[in-house]
């Protein structure tokens, strides 16, 4: 798989992209995953929810519950997700965790423009009634949050694949010259 991931990048254009990540790389990338997967998982589950219960009859109290507090980690923990994100960017970073943090970054960008195009689409094709039916608003705010987490993630990649590899040059301080004798120090 690192191969044909490596043989694509270079297609693309990316031919310094690797792969190869080991253990503690895996480890990196999980935890700082955790929140953004938790606030992918409550999208999600608003957007099943919101079709699921689609009819005009009030949800069982159980769902509801559960919609709300999805509704909450979604818009409550987004801001600190993206927080977190360039928060973790600061650290240094790999060249190979980079490079997976890249495709994660793609995949959510990609995610969130289609989402937006799809809605714009619904709009521009229906009339506001229709598009309401459609439920276009919901594709509009779902891909807020994809697009915000992958502005974290091509920070974190950006940190990783362009300034990760560079350490800042160690400058000596300069040495002014003693002043003349009889001369005051002020």
């Amino acid at each position: 798989m690192n191969e044909t991931l490596r043989d694509l990048s270079a297609w693309l254009g990316f031919p310094r992209l690797t792969f190869d990540l080991d253990e503690r790389s895996r480890r990196r990338i999980m935890w700082v995953s955790v929140l953004p997967a938790l606030i992918v998982s409550a999208v999600l589950t608003e957007i099943s929810l919101g079709y699921a219960l689609e009819q005009n009859v009030p949800p069982p109290d159980f769902w509801d519950r559960v919609g709300g507090v999805a509704s909450a980690v979604e818009f409550g923990m987004l801001p600190v997700a993206v927080a977190i994100l360039f928060a973790a960017g600061l650290r240094p970073w790999r060249r190979a965790e980079g490079s997976c943090l890249l495709l994660i970054a793609l995949a959510l960008a990609i995610t969130a423009l289609g989402l937006a195009t799809v809605s714009s689409g619904m709009f521009a094709v229906f009339d506001p009634q229709k598009a309401q039916n459609l439920r276009a608003y919901t594709w509009l705010t779902t891909a807020q949050p994809f697009g915000l987490l992958a502005i974290g993630y091509f920070f974190l990649a950006f940190r990783a694949l362009v300034i990760g590899g560079r350490r800042p040059a160690v400058r000596r301080p300069r040495r002014y010259p003693p002043p003349p004798e009889g001369a005051s120090a002020t």
